[in-house]
């Protein structure tokens, strides 16, 4: 076990070896630092609210508006994009047991119906 010290009275584990290792791994892969910087989305936000309505428009609900557009990266240690839409309330999907709660819209402006 790797030597302590002593904080506040309480022991803390010195990182050492592979541990060290994997703590600064994730230090850095996960954006800690600024050398990471966010690229600008390449498909724009007022192509994604036209498909977003159009989405909403076959569904025929009128009373269902968009409650959020949020930029996400599908996995950690990628550099893809995607906006992902709300719906303000959940929405009948193809299957009985699916709700439809939104769309992801790729940064080639492919969308794909966001179900749970």
């Amino acid at each position: 076990m790797p030597g302590t010290v002593s904080r506040g009275g309480m022991k803390i584990p010195l990182l050492h070896g592979p541990l060290f290792a994997l703590a600064a791994f994730l230090s850095v892969g996960s954006g800690a630092t600024p050398a990471h910087a966010e690229a600008p989305p390449v498909f724009p936000l007022e192509k994604v609210i036209v498909i977003a309505n159009k989405a909403l428009a076959e569904k025929g609900e009128k009373d269902v508006f968009i409650r959020s557009i949020e930029l996400t990266k599908p996995a950690m240690f990628s550099d893809k994009q995607n906006w992902v839409v709300t719906w303000s309330r959940d929405l009948p999907a193809s299957k009985p047991r699916l709700r439809e709660i939104g769309i992801s819209v790729s940064m080639d402006g492919r969308a794909v119906r966001v179900v749970k």
